[in-house]
Protein backbone atom coordinates (compact mmCIF):
# COMPACT_ATOMS: atom_id res chain seq x y z
CA UNK A 1 0.00 0.00 0.00
CA UNK A 2 1.31 3.45 -0.88
CA UNK A 3 2.19 5.61 2.09
CA UNK A 4 0.90 9.12 2.54
CA UNK A 5 3.52 11.79 3.01
CA UNK A 6 3.17 15.09 4.84
CA UNK A 7 5.29 18.14 4.23
CA UNK A 8 4.85 21.06 6.58
CA UNK A 9 4.60 24.41 4.82
CA UNK A 10 4.44 26.51 7.97
CA UNK A 11 8.10 27.36 8.47
CA UNK A 12 8.87 27.39 4.72
CA UNK A 13 6.39 30.14 4.06
CA UNK A 14 6.65 32.58 6.97
CA UNK A 15 8.73 35.16 5.08
CA UNK A 16 6.41 34.93 2.09
CA UNK A 17 3.42 35.27 4.40
CA UNK A 18 4.70 38.61 5.65
CA UNK A 19 5.39 39.85 2.09
CA UNK A 20 2.07 38.55 0.74
CA UNK A 21 -0.22 40.47 3.09
CA UNK A 22 -1.94 43.18 1.11
CA UNK A 23 -0.90 46.70 1.92
CA UNK A 24 2.76 45.61 2.12
CA UNK A 25 5.49 46.09 -0.46
CA UNK A 26 4.90 44.87 -4.02
CA UNK A 27 6.90 41.72 -4.76
CA UNK A 28 9.65 41.69 -7.40
CA UNK A 29 8.59 39.40 -10.25
CA UNK A 30 12.20 38.91 -11.30
CA UNK A 31 13.53 37.69 -7.97
CA UNK A 32 12.30 34.13 -8.54
CA UNK A 33 13.42 31.62 -11.14
CA UNK A 34 10.10 30.95 -12.86
CA UNK A 35 10.89 27.24 -13.20
CA UNK A 36 11.31 26.82 -9.45
CA UNK A 37 8.67 25.40 -7.15
CA UNK A 38 7.27 27.78 -4.55
CA UNK A 39 4.75 28.40 -1.81
CA UNK A 40 3.18 31.86 -1.52
CA UNK A 41 0.66 33.35 0.90
CA UNK A 42 -1.75 36.23 0.41
CA UNK A 43 -4.55 38.02 2.19
CA UNK A 44 -5.42 40.29 5.06
CA UNK A 45 -5.18 37.70 7.83
CA UNK A 46 -8.91 38.08 8.24
CA UNK A 47 -10.25 34.62 7.48
CA UNK A 48 -9.83 34.43 3.72
CA UNK A 49 -11.23 31.35 1.97
CA UNK A 50 -10.29 30.51 -1.61
CA UNK A 51 -13.32 29.94 -3.83
CA UNK A 52 -12.03 29.77 -7.42
CA UNK A 53 -8.83 30.19 -9.44
CA UNK A 54 -8.11 30.57 -13.16
CA UNK A 55 -4.89 30.87 -15.11
CA UNK A 56 -4.32 33.74 -17.56
CA UNK A 57 -2.46 33.81 -20.86
CA UNK A 58 0.68 35.17 -19.16
CA UNK A 59 0.52 32.14 -16.80
CA UNK A 60 -0.41 34.39 -13.91
CA UNK A 61 -3.41 33.58 -11.75
CA UNK A 62 -6.68 35.17 -10.66
CA UNK A 63 -7.76 34.05 -7.19
CA UNK A 64 -11.33 34.62 -6.02
CA UNK A 65 -11.90 34.51 -2.29
CA UNK A 66 -14.22 35.57 0.46
CA UNK A 67 -12.79 37.68 3.25
CA UNK A 68 -14.02 39.06 6.54
CA UNK A 69 -14.83 42.78 6.56
CA UNK A 70 -13.73 43.81 10.04
CA UNK A 71 -15.42 47.22 9.79
CA UNK A 72 -18.91 45.81 9.18
CA UNK A 73 -18.29 42.30 10.60
CA UNK A 74 -19.49 40.51 7.48
CA UNK A 75 -18.14 38.65 4.46
CA UNK A 76 -16.94 40.36 1.27
CA UNK A 77 -15.73 39.46 -2.23
CA UNK A 78 -11.92 39.49 -2.47
CA UNK A 79 -9.97 39.20 -5.74
CA UNK A 80 -6.21 38.90 -6.30
CA UNK A 81 -3.94 38.62 -9.34
CA UNK A 82 -0.43 37.14 -9.43
CA UNK A 83 2.27 36.91 -12.08
CA UNK A 84 3.59 33.55 -13.27
CA UNK A 85 6.06 33.46 -10.40
CA UNK A 86 3.26 33.60 -7.84
CA UNK A 87 3.97 37.22 -6.88
CA UNK A 88 1.02 39.46 -6.06
CA UNK A 89 0.32 42.16 -8.67
CA UNK A 90 -2.86 43.60 -7.12
CA UNK A 91 -5.78 42.72 -4.88
CA UNK A 92 -9.15 44.30 -4.19
CA UNK A 93 -12.19 44.10 -1.93
CA UNK A 94 -15.37 45.22 -3.66
CA UNK A 95 -16.58 47.80 -1.18
CA UNK A 96 -17.24 50.56 -3.74
CA UNK A 97 -20.31 48.65 -4.99
CA UNK A 98 -23.23 49.88 -2.82
CA UNK A 99 -24.94 46.47 -2.88
CA UNK A 100 -21.85 44.89 -1.30
CA UNK A 101 -21.68 47.09 1.79
CA UNK A 102 -24.29 45.32 3.92
CA UNK A 103 -24.80 41.68 4.78
CA UNK A 104 -22.71 38.65 3.94
CA UNK A 105 -21.59 38.45 0.30
CA UNK A 106 -20.44 35.05 -0.98
CA UNK A 107 -18.46 34.77 -4.25
CA UNK A 108 -18.85 31.57 -6.26
CA UNK A 109 -17.05 31.64 -9.61
CA UNK A 110 -14.71 33.61 -11.84
CA UNK A 111 -14.35 33.53 -15.64
CA UNK A 112 -12.72 35.45 -18.48
CA UNK A 113 -14.84 37.16 -21.10
CA UNK A 114 -14.94 35.47 -24.51
CA UNK A 115 -12.57 38.07 -25.98
CA UNK A 116 -10.25 37.97 -22.95
CA UNK A 117 -10.62 41.71 -22.34
CA UNK A 118 -12.01 41.53 -18.80
CA UNK A 119 -13.00 39.20 -16.00
CA UNK A 120 -16.46 38.12 -14.83
CA UNK A 121 -17.32 37.33 -11.22
CA UNK A 122 -20.56 35.84 -9.96
CA UNK A 123 -21.80 35.32 -6.42
CA UNK A 124 -24.56 36.05 -3.93
CA UNK A 125 -25.11 39.27 -1.98
CA UNK A 126 -26.96 39.48 1.35
CA UNK A 127 -26.54 35.71 1.63
CA UNK A 128 -29.17 33.83 3.69
CA UNK A 129 -31.36 36.92 4.10
CA UNK A 130 -34.69 37.94 2.58
CA UNK A 131 -32.76 40.29 0.27
CA UNK A 132 -30.52 37.51 -1.05
CA UNK A 133 -29.70 38.18 -4.73
CA UNK A 134 -27.38 37.05 -7.51
CA UNK A 135 -24.57 39.45 -8.41
CA UNK A 136 -22.47 39.66 -11.59
CA UNK A 137 -19.40 41.93 -11.70
CA UNK A 138 -17.34 42.70 -14.79
CA UNK A 139 -13.86 43.82 -13.74
CA UNK A 140 -10.62 45.10 -15.25
CA UNK A 141 -7.71 42.67 -15.49
CA UNK A 142 -5.32 45.60 -14.91
CA UNK A 143 -6.38 46.36 -11.35
CA UNK A 144 -9.64 44.52 -10.60
CA UNK A 145 -11.72 47.72 -10.71
CA UNK A 146 -15.43 47.37 -11.46
CA UNK A 147 -16.48 47.99 -15.07
CA UNK A 148 -20.17 47.08 -14.73
CA UNK A 149 -22.28 45.15 -12.26
CA UNK A 150 -25.81 43.80 -12.01
CA UNK A 151 -27.78 42.54 -9.02
CA UNK A 152 -30.93 40.56 -9.69
CA UNK A 153 -33.57 38.31 -8.18
CA UNK A 154 -35.85 35.85 -9.88
CA UNK A 155 -39.24 37.46 -10.59
CA UNK A 156 -42.11 35.04 -10.10
CA UNK A 157 -45.11 35.39 -12.40
CA UNK A 158 -48.19 33.56 -11.11
CA UNK A 159 -51.16 35.67 -12.10
CA UNK A 160 -51.89 36.04 -8.40
CA UNK A 161 -50.54 39.23 -6.77
CA UNK A 162 -50.31 37.46 -3.42
CA UNK A 163 -47.60 35.13 -4.67
CA UNK A 164 -45.98 37.14 -7.46
CA UNK A 165 -42.81 39.14 -6.96
CA UNK A 166 -39.09 38.83 -6.39
CA UNK A 167 -37.71 35.65 -4.82
CA UNK A 168 -34.51 34.98 -2.93
CA UNK A 169 -31.86 34.16 -5.54
CA UNK A 170 -28.27 32.88 -5.51
CA UNK A 171 -25.60 33.18 -8.18
CA UNK A 172 -23.30 30.17 -8.59
CA UNK A 173 -21.60 30.14 -12.01
CA UNK A 174 -21.59 32.02 -15.32
CA UNK A 175 -20.71 31.46 -18.98
CA UNK A 176 -20.65 34.16 -21.65
CA UNK A 177 -22.67 33.22 -24.72
CA UNK A 178 -22.42 35.81 -27.49
CA UNK A 179 -24.40 38.85 -26.35
CA UNK A 180 -25.65 37.17 -23.18
CA UNK A 181 -24.60 35.58 -19.92
CA UNK A 182 -25.92 32.19 -18.89
CA UNK A 183 -26.05 32.11 -15.09
CA UNK A 184 -26.53 29.07 -12.86
CA UNK A 185 -27.93 29.61 -9.41
CA UNK A 186 -30.85 28.86 -7.17
CA UNK A 187 -34.11 30.43 -6.04
CA UNK A 188 -36.44 29.86 -3.12
CA UNK A 189 -39.67 29.41 -5.04
CA UNK A 190 -42.25 26.71 -5.72
CA UNK A 191 -43.02 24.62 -8.78
CA UNK A 192 -46.44 23.39 -7.68
CA UNK A 193 -49.19 25.83 -6.65
CA UNK A 194 -50.42 23.83 -3.65
CA UNK A 195 -48.87 25.73 -0.72
CA UNK A 196 -46.49 28.41 -2.01
CA UNK A 197 -46.42 30.23 1.29
CA UNK A 198 -44.78 27.21 2.93
CA UNK A 199 -41.80 26.97 0.56
CA UNK A 200 -38.45 26.80 2.40
CA UNK A 201 -36.37 24.91 -0.16
CA UNK A 202 -34.23 26.00 -3.10
CA UNK A 203 -34.71 24.98 -6.71
CA UNK A 204 -32.05 25.16 -9.37
CA UNK A 205 -32.27 28.35 -11.47
CA UNK A 206 -30.88 28.76 -14.98
CA UNK A 207 -30.98 32.33 -16.27
CA UNK A 208 -29.92 34.16 -19.42
CA UNK A 209 -29.35 37.90 -19.27
CA UNK A 210 -27.78 40.46 -21.63
CA UNK A 211 -24.02 40.85 -21.13
CA UNK A 212 -24.33 44.61 -21.57
CA UNK A 213 -25.03 44.94 -17.86
CA UNK A 214 -25.21 48.73 -17.93
CA UNK A 215 -28.08 48.65 -20.41
CA UNK A 216 -30.44 46.55 -18.27
CA UNK A 217 -33.28 48.80 -17.03
CA UNK A 218 -33.61 48.69 -13.27
CA UNK A 219 -37.34 49.42 -13.49
CA UNK A 220 -38.15 46.55 -15.85
CA UNK A 221 -37.03 43.36 -14.06
CA UNK A 222 -39.53 41.17 -15.90
CA UNK A 223 -38.22 42.13 -19.33
CA UNK A 224 -34.51 42.14 -18.61
CA UNK A 225 -33.98 38.39 -18.82
CA UNK A 226 -33.91 36.36 -22.02
CA UNK A 227 -35.17 33.42 -19.97
CA UNK A 228 -35.55 31.94 -16.51
CA UNK A 229 -35.76 28.16 -16.06
CA UNK A 230 -36.45 26.61 -12.67
CA UNK A 231 -35.73 22.93 -12.09
CA UNK A 232 -36.23 20.88 -8.95
CA UNK A 233 -38.74 19.53 -6.46
CA UNK A 234 -40.59 21.68 -3.93
CA UNK A 235 -40.13 19.09 -1.19
CA UNK A 236 -36.31 19.10 -1.17
CA UNK A 237 -33.34 21.32 -2.04
CA UNK A 238 -31.83 21.21 -5.53
CA UNK A 239 -28.76 23.38 -5.92
CA UNK A 240 -26.60 24.41 -8.86
CA UNK A 241 -22.83 23.79 -8.66
CA UNK A 242 -21.11 24.46 -12.01
CA UNK A 243 -21.72 25.35 -15.66
CA UNK A 244 -19.53 23.97 -18.42
CA UNK A 245 -19.19 24.42 -22.18
CA UNK A 246 -17.43 21.81 -24.33
CA UNK A 247 -15.31 22.37 -27.43
CA UNK A 248 -18.34 21.16 -29.43
CA UNK A 249 -20.41 24.02 -27.96
CA UNK A 250 -22.47 21.68 -25.81
CA UNK A 251 -23.69 23.15 -22.52
CA UNK A 252 -24.07 21.26 -19.23
CA UNK A 253 -24.87 22.10 -15.65
CA UNK A 254 -23.80 20.19 -12.55
CA UNK A 255 -25.96 20.20 -9.44
CA UNK A 256 -26.85 18.54 -6.16
CA UNK A 257 -30.27 16.98 -5.72
CA UNK A 258 -32.04 15.58 -2.67
CA UNK A 259 -33.65 12.21 -3.32
CA UNK A 260 -37.06 12.26 -1.65
CA UNK A 261 -37.15 8.45 -1.50
CA UNK A 262 -33.70 7.64 -0.11
CA UNK A 263 -33.25 10.96 1.75
CA UNK A 264 -29.77 11.13 0.26
CA UNK A 265 -27.99 13.81 -1.73
CA UNK A 266 -26.81 12.91 -5.22
CA UNK A 267 -25.35 14.31 -8.41
CA UNK A 268 -27.34 15.70 -11.32
CA UNK A 269 -25.82 16.45 -14.74
CA UNK A 270 -27.92 17.90 -17.54
CA UNK A 271 -27.28 19.11 -21.08
CA UNK A 272 -29.40 22.07 -22.15
CA UNK A 273 -30.14 24.31 -25.10
CA UNK A 274 -28.26 27.54 -24.48
CA UNK A 275 -30.80 29.59 -26.47
CA UNK A 276 -33.83 28.46 -24.48
CA UNK A 277 -32.45 26.98 -21.26
CA UNK A 278 -34.55 23.85 -21.83
CA UNK A 279 -32.96 20.52 -20.90
CA UNK A 280 -32.32 18.33 -23.94
CA UNK A 281 -34.47 15.22 -24.43
CA UNK A 282 -32.78 12.44 -22.47
CA UNK A 283 -30.15 14.97 -21.43
CA UNK A 284 -30.48 14.70 -17.67
CA UNK A 285 -29.06 11.99 -15.43
CA UNK A 286 -28.87 11.38 -11.69
CA UNK A 287 -25.94 9.63 -10.02
CA UNK A 288 -25.40 8.43 -6.49
CA UNK A 289 -25.65 5.54 -4.06
CA UNK A 290 -28.27 4.54 -1.52
CA UNK A 291 -25.69 4.27 1.26
CA UNK A 292 -24.06 7.70 1.11
CA UNK A 293 -24.50 11.32 0.06
CA UNK A 294 -22.49 12.23 -3.05
CA UNK A 295 -21.94 15.98 -3.11
CA UNK A 296 -20.16 17.30 -6.24
CA UNK A 297 -17.88 20.34 -6.20
CA UNK A 298 -16.40 20.56 -9.70
CA UNK A 299 -16.57 19.26 -13.28
CA UNK A 300 -14.19 19.33 -16.26
CA UNK A 301 -14.37 18.24 -19.89
CA UNK A 302 -11.93 15.58 -21.07
CA UNK A 303 -12.62 14.81 -24.73
CA UNK A 304 -15.86 12.83 -24.86
CA UNK A 305 -16.13 12.66 -21.09
CA UNK A 306 -17.23 14.81 -18.18
CA UNK A 307 -15.20 14.20 -15.03
CA UNK A 308 -16.63 15.16 -11.64
CA UNK A 309 -15.13 15.30 -8.17
CA UNK A 310 -16.58 15.97 -4.72
CA UNK A 311 -17.09 14.23 -1.42
CA UNK A 312 -18.99 11.10 -0.44
CA UNK A 313 -20.37 11.17 3.12
CA UNK A 314 -22.60 9.04 5.31
CA UNK A 315 -24.27 12.09 6.83
CA UNK A 316 -24.13 15.48 5.18
CA UNK A 317 -25.25 17.28 8.33
CA UNK A 318 -22.06 16.54 10.26
CA UNK A 319 -19.79 15.57 7.35
CA UNK A 320 -19.52 12.05 8.76
CA UNK A 321 -16.80 9.82 7.26
CA UNK A 322 -16.18 11.85 4.10
CA UNK A 323 -14.20 10.44 1.17
CA UNK A 324 -13.02 12.18 -2.00
CA UNK A 325 -14.67 10.73 -5.11
CA UNK A 326 -14.38 10.82 -8.90
CA UNK A 327 -17.11 10.13 -11.46
CA UNK A 328 -16.54 9.91 -15.23
CA UNK A 329 -19.50 10.02 -17.65
CA UNK A 330 -19.89 10.06 -21.43
CA UNK A 331 -21.04 13.56 -22.43
CA UNK A 332 -22.90 12.25 -25.48
CA UNK A 333 -24.75 9.60 -23.48
CA UNK A 334 -24.95 10.52 -19.81
CA UNK A 335 -26.23 7.07 -18.95
CA UNK A 336 -22.83 5.62 -19.89
CA UNK A 337 -20.76 6.19 -16.80
CA UNK A 338 -18.12 4.47 -14.76
CA UNK A 339 -18.82 3.70 -11.08
CA UNK A 340 -18.23 6.42 -8.50
CA UNK A 341 -14.66 5.86 -7.30
CA UNK A 342 -13.52 6.62 -3.74
CA UNK A 343 -10.24 5.80 -2.06
CA UNK A 344 -11.33 4.15 1.16
CA UNK A 345 -8.08 2.26 1.69
CA UNK A 346 -6.30 5.59 1.98
CA UNK A 347 -8.94 7.66 3.70
CA UNK A 348 -9.15 5.12 6.51
CA UNK A 349 -5.64 6.24 7.45
CA UNK A 350 -7.03 9.72 8.08
CA UNK A 351 -9.80 8.46 10.36
CA UNK A 352 -12.42 10.86 8.96
CA UNK A 353 -11.31 11.00 5.34
CA UNK A 354 -11.51 14.01 3.06
CA UNK A 355 -13.07 15.68 0.03
CA UNK A 356 -12.21 16.36 -3.59
CA UNK A 357 -12.47 20.06 -4.55
CA UNK A 358 -11.00 20.30 -8.05
CA UNK A 359 -9.65 18.16 -10.87
CA UNK A 360 -7.38 18.81 -13.87
CA UNK A 361 -6.11 16.80 -16.84
CA UNK A 362 -2.37 16.12 -17.01
CA UNK A 363 -0.71 17.80 -20.01
CA UNK A 364 1.33 16.03 -22.69
CA UNK A 365 4.51 16.91 -20.76
CA UNK A 366 3.22 15.49 -17.49
CA UNK A 367 4.30 12.21 -15.95
CA UNK A 368 1.12 10.40 -17.09
CA UNK A 369 -0.42 12.43 -19.96
CA UNK A 370 -4.21 12.20 -20.07
CA UNK A 371 -4.55 11.15 -16.44
CA UNK A 372 -5.99 13.44 -13.74
CA UNK A 373 -4.75 15.29 -10.69
CA UNK A 374 -7.25 15.86 -7.88
CA UNK A 375 -6.89 18.43 -5.13
CA UNK A 376 -8.83 18.70 -1.89
CA UNK A 377 -8.53 18.10 1.82
CA UNK A 378 -7.78 15.06 3.94
CA UNK A 379 -7.38 14.43 7.65
CA UNK A 380 -3.77 14.40 8.73
CA UNK A 381 -2.25 11.11 9.83
CA UNK A 382 -0.75 12.96 12.82
CA UNK A 383 -2.34 12.94 16.25
CA UNK A 384 -4.03 16.35 15.87
CA UNK A 385 -6.16 15.11 12.91
CA UNK A 386 -6.23 18.51 11.20
CA UNK A 387 -7.40 18.93 7.60
CA UNK A 388 -4.52 19.20 5.13
CA UNK A 389 -4.12 20.01 1.43
CA UNK A 390 -3.79 16.94 -0.79
CA UNK A 391 -3.13 16.22 -4.44
CA UNK A 392 -3.15 12.79 -6.04
CA UNK A 393 -2.63 11.48 -9.59
CA UNK A 394 -5.26 9.01 -10.79
CA UNK A 395 -5.92 7.16 -14.03
CA UNK A 396 -9.13 7.62 -16.01
CA UNK A 397 -10.61 4.60 -14.21
CA UNK A 398 -9.77 6.09 -10.82
CA UNK A 399 -6.85 3.80 -10.02
CA UNK A 400 -4.04 5.53 -8.15
CA UNK A 401 -0.89 6.49 -10.05
CA UNK A 402 0.84 8.27 -7.17
CA UNK A 403 0.99 8.68 -3.43
CA UNK A 404 -1.27 11.20 -1.78
CA UNK A 405 1.01 14.24 -1.50
CA UNK A 406 -0.05 16.20 1.56
CA UNK A 407 0.85 19.76 2.52
CA UNK A 408 -0.27 21.50 5.67
CA UNK A 409 0.15 24.09 8.39
CA UNK A 410 -0.69 23.59 12.04
CA UNK A 411 -4.36 24.37 11.34
CA UNK A 412 -7.10 23.21 8.99
CA UNK A 413 -6.17 23.63 5.31
CA UNK A 414 -7.72 22.71 1.94
CA UNK A 415 -6.56 22.43 -1.67
CA UNK A 416 -9.47 24.30 -3.26
CA UNK A 417 -8.22 24.60 -6.88
CA UNK A 418 -5.71 23.03 -9.24
CA UNK A 419 -4.19 23.98 -12.61
CA UNK A 420 -1.56 22.11 -14.64
CA UNK A 421 0.99 23.97 -16.79
CA UNK A 422 2.09 22.84 -20.23
CA UNK A 423 5.43 21.71 -18.78
CA UNK A 424 3.55 19.42 -16.38
CA UNK A 425 4.17 21.49 -13.25
CA UNK A 426 1.19 21.84 -10.92
CA UNK A 427 -0.39 24.92 -9.34
CA UNK A 428 -2.53 24.43 -6.25
CA UNK A 429 -4.74 27.19 -4.87
CA UNK A 430 -5.30 26.62 -1.17
CA UNK A 431 -6.77 27.99 2.03
CA UNK A 432 -4.28 27.81 4.90
CA UNK A 433 -5.11 28.29 8.58
CA UNK A 434 -2.23 29.44 10.76
CA UNK A 435 -4.42 29.72 13.83
CA UNK A 436 -5.11 32.84 15.89
CA UNK A 437 -7.79 33.87 13.34
CA UNK A 438 -5.17 34.04 10.56
CA UNK A 439 -6.64 32.09 7.64
CA UNK A 440 -5.02 33.13 4.37
CA UNK A 441 -4.74 32.17 0.71
CA UNK A 442 -1.85 30.18 -0.70
CA UNK A 443 -0.51 29.20 -4.11
CA UNK A 444 1.72 26.13 -4.18
CA UNK A 445 3.71 25.27 -7.30
CA UNK A 446 5.06 21.72 -7.48
CA UNK A 447 7.02 19.88 -10.13
CA UNK A 448 5.17 17.45 -12.40
CA UNK A 449 5.49 14.74 -9.77
CA UNK A 450 3.48 16.83 -7.30
CA UNK A 451 6.50 17.55 -5.10
CA UNK A 452 8.14 20.74 -3.86
CA UNK A 453 11.24 19.07 -2.50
Amino acid sequence: MKQMKKLSIYTYGMLTLVMGIFGCAIEDSDRLDQEEVFIKYFGSRDEEELIDMIQLEDEGLLLLSSTKNTEFDNRDFYLLRTDRGGNRLWDIQYQEVPELLNGDDVPSSIKLSEDGSHGILVGTVDYASENEAAMIIEFSLDDGSVLEYYRYQYFEKRGDPEFEGFKRTRGVDVIENGDDYIVLGGTMTYLEPASPQLVTTYNLLLSKIPNDLGSIPADNPEGSQVYYRVYGDDRVNNEGVKLIKTLDDDYFFLGVYDDINTLRKGIVVASFNEESGIIDDGGSELYGTDAKNEIPTNIIVDGSYLVITGRSVISDENDQSPEPFMLRVNKDNLGLNSPIVTWTEFTEQFIEGGAGYDIATVSSNGIYPGSYYLSGRVKSFSSDKQDEVFIVNVATDGSLLSDFEVFGSDGNDAGNCIEINEDGSILIGATVDFGFDEQVLSVIKTNKFGKIE
